[in-house]
C-alpha cells in the first residue's frame, strides 16, 4: 500500500512540475505554505478555543506542538495551585473549569494532559524551563500580544488560587505559599513585559 501512496506522490509532483511553469511554481509554493500554516492555526484553534490567532500564529511559527502550548499557558496556574503542598478537589474543579472556558473541550488531548498533572506537583526544574520558555516566546510578541498573554495568565492564576479559600465570598483569598508564588509570577512577567 505504501509503494501506491509513493508513486502517486511522485506521480503528483511530476505533474505539478510540468504543468507549472517556473515563475508560477514559487507562487504555488508561497500558496502550499499559506495552506500548511492556516491548517495548523486552524488546528490549534480548534484545540485551545479562544486563544489570541496571533499568539497562535508566533507559537505555529515557532513550532510549538498543542502540548508545548498548553504547558505554558497553564503551568502557572498549577504551580500556584500546588504553591502549599495540596490541590484539593474545589482546585482542580476550578482548573478543569479554566479549561473549558478557554475552550479547551473534556475529549481533547490538552484536556487530558492537564487532567494528569493534577496528580503531582510541579517540579523546580519544569519552573524553570517554563520561564525559558516564556522568555523565547516573549521575544517574539508585540508590546500587547505580551501584555494580553500576561494579564489572561494571571486572572487565571488568582482564580485558581482563591477556588477553595473562601466561604461564601468570606475569608482568606489564597493560601500564604500561594500569595507567594503569585507575587513570583507577576515580578517574573514584569521583568520580561
Amino acid at each position: 500500500m505504501s509503494d501506491f501512496v509513493d508513486s502517486m506522490d511522485k506521480l503528483s509532483h511530476a505533474f505539478e512540475d510540468k504543468f507549472f511553469k517556473e515563475s508560477e511554481k514559487k507562487q504555488l509554493e508561497t500558496l502550499k505554505k499559506k495552506f500548511l500554516k492556516q491548517k495548523n492555526i486552524s488546528s490549534l484553534k480548534n484545540e485551545f478555543g479562544d486563544i489570541d490567532e496571533n499568539v497562535l500564529e508566533i507559537f505555529d511559527r515557532n513550532h510549538f506542538t498543542p502540548e508545548n502550548i498548553l504547558a505554558l499557558l497553564f503551568f502557572p496556574t498549577l504551580s500556584v495551585a500546588w504553591a502549599d503542598g495540596i490541590l484539593d478537589q474545589k482546585e482542580q474543579d476550578a482548573i478543569l473549569q479554566s479549561l473549558e472556558s478557554c475552550s479547551i473541550e473534556s475529549s481533547s488531548t490538552s484536556y487530558q494532559m492537564i487532567q494528569s498533572w493534577l496528580s503531582s506537583p510541579p517540579s523546580q526544574e519544569l519552573e524553570e524551563l517554563w520561564e525559558h520558555y516564556i522568555h523565547h516566546v516573549f521575544s517574539k510578541m508585540s508590546p500587547n500580544e505580551k501584555k494580553g498573554m500576561y494579564l489572561a495568565t494571571m486572572s487565571r492564576v488568582k482564580k485558581i488560587a482563591q477556588a477553595s479559600r473562601t466561604y461564601f465570598g468570606f475569608g482568606p483569598k489564597a493560601s500564604k505559599e500561594e500569595e507567594k508564588k503569585i507575587l513570583g509570577y507577576e515580578n517574573f512577567f514584569q521583568s520580561i513585559l
